[in-house]
């Protein structure tokens, strides 16, 4: 339609001395504006219950819109939060990602957790819709990551990509091998899936491992679209965050 959406962090902000410090809880908020001049069509927020202020309540980290103007968002909460009229409780004493899909009105359709979608502790970052609808997502996850027939454990933040369908069912992942991060996700003009970040430690990616000559180095991954088959991986730089994007030649 041309409008605009934006999603983030929306802070209450109290007054306290001279400076103005951000008053727990946060919510997460999604706004749909005009294109023209700014002015706002819907505003929706995504808001804590828990009494006890969590460390990082409710942010939402990425937002695409698909074929349909549906707005699907993805980002991370503590305790229980309120999506828009259903309710997820996060792992006890930790955040979850989550992956939310709202109509062009703005309403609430599905929102599910990642710890219901791998088992593992995860985080949900940079997002990217494929051409067959699907919704890829990138983060790091802590534990036992299971989905299809990919099983991973981490016992410090690794990399992962995970594929969901444009109901919110998980579809396939890849988990990285060692201590990583994904910042960016994009989508190739075939279909290929491709992924961006930073890792510090010899790291697999789905095939030969990546060793960092430094305490950083970048790199660069790539999937097949449909199933997640690995394709291939390589050492950019020494650096500590990437984002990526994929032009219309491939």
């Amino acid at each position: 339609s041309g409008d605009v959406v934006v999603a983030g962090e929306e802070v209450t902000v109290a007054d306290r001395g001279s400076a103005n410090i951000p008053a727990q809880p946060t919510s997460g908020f999604i706004s749909k504006r005009v294109a023209s001049d700014g002015s706002e069509r819907w505003h929706v927020l995504q808001t804590t219950t828990t009494t006890t202020a969590p460390t990082e309540p409710v942010e939402d980290t990425g937002v695409v819109i698909d074929g349909h103007d549906n707005v699907i968002v993805t980002g991370v909460y503590e305790g229980n939060t309120d999506f828009g009229g259903q309710m997820l409780t996060a792992p006890a004493n930790a955040a979850d990602g989550f992956v939310a899909s709202y109509s062009s009105t703005g309403t609430l359709q599905w929102v599910v957790s990642l710890s219901a979608l791998t088992g593992a502790q995860a985080s949900a970052g940079p997002i990217a819709l494929a051409p067959s609808g699907d919704i890829i997502v990138g983060g790091e996850f802590d534990g036992t990551l299971s989905v299809g027939g990919v099983t991973a454990t981490s016992t410090s933040s690794q990399g992962y990509v995970l594929a969901l369908d444009p109901t919110g069912n998980a579809v396939w992942a890849q988990a990285f091998s060692g201590a990583s991060e994904v910042d960016g996700v994009a989508i190739a003009s075939n279909g290929d899936v491709v992924v961006s970040g930073a890792f510090t430690a010899a790291t697999s990616f789905g095939g030969a491992t990546l060793t960092p000559a430094g305490q950083w180095a970048t790199y660069l991954a790539r999937y097949r679209g449909s199933d997640g088959v690995f394709i291939a991986s390589q050492l950019i730089d020494e650096g500590v965050t990437a984002t990526v994007a994929a032009d219309e030649s491939g």
